[in-house]
């Protein structure tokens, strides 16, 4: 049986996720995920049009992410 990533098993998952969503879905706490992205890791993100300090970010970018920081090629 296939693993399913709680990143694309929520319910009703956004086009865009917050920091907050990510968070969660990674079970890291908001600040660490906050000082990580202070940092340069975490996944990619964008900017939506009028929101420069609001990232957010695509659920394939996260899924891509996850299994880099899995192997240990991720920043943490």
């Amino acid at each position: 049986m296939s693993q399913v990533s709680p990143v694309t098993a929520a319910p009703a998952v956004k086009a865009a996720l917050t920091l907050q969503d990510v968070a969660r879905a990674v079970g890291l706490s908001y600040g660490t995920m906050r000082n990580l992205r202070a940092r340069g890791g975490g996944p990619k993100a964008f900017y939506p049009t009028g929101s420069i300090r609001t990232p957010r970010f695509r659920p394939e970018e996260v899924e891509k992410w996850m299994i880099a920081r899995s192997r240990g090629g991720a920043s943490v």
